[in-house]
């Protein structure tokens, strides 16, 4: 864990914070076709309206993920107690770990190489802004 602890809380957050922008972006691409939908969901989706639902809650959870980051940050105002927010970044840190072993498992090359390497550094970089910072 020392390790974590080399890297600022700001400095994951920052980093997170970006690289669930990008995965914002990604899960627009499929939503308008410009990315197959065959390279998500562990290339498990059998319609195009299964991909639609499902790609949909992907983007409404990371802009809700990102929304706890940025109020982590202090970059936006929204009156939720640190604990809460505490909370929702170790469901963060949980759900990354969960997709990070599934996309082991999936079926499209694509997610297992390059995306199961993200959702472990999104863990990673979760757990370090959940971690409380030594007083």
């Amino acid at each position: 864990m020392k390790l974590l602890t080399r890297i600022e809380q700001h400095q994951a957050g920052r980093l997170l914070a970006g690289i669930l922008v990008c995965l914002c972006v990604y899960h627009l691409l499929i939503l308008t076709g410009v990315v197959p939908y065959q390279f998500v969901w562990g290339g498990r989706l059998a319609s195009v309206e299964q991909m639609y639902r499902f790609e949909a809650f992907s983007l409404l959870l990371n802009v809700a993920m990102l929304m706890v980051v940025l109020i982590r940050l202090g970059w936006l105002a929204v009156p939720l107690p640190a604990r809460v927010v505490s909370a929702l970044l170790w469901l963060m840190v949980l759900l990354f770990a969960l997709n990070t072993v599934g996309n082991l498992f999936s079926l499209s090359l694509i997610e297992a190489v390059v995306f199961t390497p993200v959702t472990a550094a999104c863990a990673l970089l979760a757990l370090r802004l959940a971690k409380k910072e030594p007083n």
